[in-house]
């Protein structure tokens, strides 16, 4: 970057700063050491990502230099910085310099993109962002490389990508040696929030109805365990219910400590069958639900390759998640007493080879999604009481 340039981002940082300042509001940016030396016990990351979460709305300016890289978390705490702002819900503004922005959309992307294409092709899996950054390095060292890609640190464009494309936020361009009128960001920002102002009961009320189930919760879990079921009246009906509640979502892997990355997802569950062992056998304790495209089969113990018989055996006693590439399914299963519950959630996108590096987080993301733990909980209490 030209001192030229420098001069003007810094200027940029120091006018939006200002400006926060004069609407009445405390800015926080990394060039006041003093707001960042104070905290005892904690690295300059961690200090960087608390100011993140206990912020309203997080700026990020954009030119050529990437930042510091972060070796633990393979990205630059910029990123790192952004991935909290986004794993937080706050408001993001995202200005890139227009050069880097058009160098982005005109190269950059499509150098990603084409690298994603062939190592998928190749590899049958994405490749990872040091890959993709390696990739990024050697195409700027070309002779013939475009200027903007030889003169902008490549991780650059890694963070645009996740940015733009992944993220899908949109993000304005500036030019340097032009200002911003900051002002005008916050009256834009003012008419946002204003335009919130009638949801404001909507939200208390919400608040409210929260903590009045988070207590019938604490006794729903102490009582359960206390009773005896006699049966179910409609078991079609009741375990249709459940399926129906059962949530997809996102799986989201923990990266250096710091935040949560999406590493893939996952849909609604679209099947639930319950097993029941009896001797040496393992047979349907109830009519399976959902979109069951084989009628579930009678297992013997001796069947180890069976989901059903690899819970059954299970010696920790927790729930386990298996994978079908040939389905493209996920199994979540547990056993309760003499039962096995399996859940079965579609899982496009996937594969063997993804799927045994990010098994634990597959595990964790199913259950943390939507009410997925305490539905999986009352079919326990449920089939535990019979």
């Amino acid at each position: 970057m030209s001192s030229v340039a420098q001069a003007s981002l810094v200027r940029m940082r120091k006018d939006l700063h200002d400006t926060i300042k004069e609407l009445g509001h405390e800015p926080v940016m990394w060039e006041n050491i003093d707001q960042f030396g104070g905290i005892h016990g904690q690295s300059s990351v961690q200090v960087c990502l608390d100011m993140v979460e206990q912020s309203d709305i997080y700026f990020l300016i954009i030119h050529n230099q990437a930042g510091s890289f972060l070796s633990g978390a393979t990205r630059t705490i910029t990123h790192m910085e952004f991935l909290k702002a986004v794993e937080k819900n706050k408001l993001i503004k995202i200005f890139v310099e227009e050069l880097t922005n058009q160098a982005y959309f005109a190269h950059a992307r499509h150098i990603i993109n084409d690298f994603i294409k062939s190592y998928n092709e190749k590899y049958n899996n994405s490749p990872t962002d040091q890959e993709i950054l390696s990739e990024l390095t050697a195409q700027s060292r070309k002779k013939k490389a475009p200027q903007a890609l030889k003169e902008t640190d490549p991780y650059v464009w890694i963070l645009l990508y996740k940015i733009v494309q992944q993220d899908e936020t949109y993000v304005h361009q500036f030019s340097t040696g032009v200002s911003v009128d900051w002002k005008l960001v916050f009256s834009d920002l003012l008419y946002q929030g204003v335009s919130l102002v009638p949801s404001k009961a909507k939200i208390k009320e919400d608040a409210e109805t929260s903590a009045s189930l988070s207590v019938f919760a604490d006794v729903f879990y102490d009582l359960m365990p206390m009773l005896r079921i006699a049966g179910i009246k409609s078991e079609a009906r009741f375990f249709t219910k459940i399926l129906q509640a059962f949530s997809g979502g996102k799986i989201l892997r923990n990266e250096g400590g710091y935040v949560s990355l999406p590493i893939g997802e996952f849909k609604s569950c679209t099947a639930i069958c319950i097993f029941e062992h009896n001797q040496d056998t393992f047979a349907p304790a109830f009519p399976p639900v959902g979109d069951v495209s084989d009628a579930p089969k009678l297992y013997h113990i001796s069947d180890d390759w069976s989901y059903v018989v690899q819970t059954y055996k299970n010696d920790a006693g927790t729930e386990l998640v298996f994978y079908s590439e040939e389905k493209n399914m996920f199994y979540l299963t547990k056993r309760v007493g003499e039962y096995i519950v399996s859940c079965h959630f579609p899982a496009p996108n996937w594969n063997n080879e993804q799927f045994k590096t990010h098994h634990d987080w597959v595990s964790y993301g199913i259950m943390s999604q939507g009410a997925n733990e305490i539905l999986f909980d009352f079919l326990e209490f449920v089939l535990g009481g019979i």
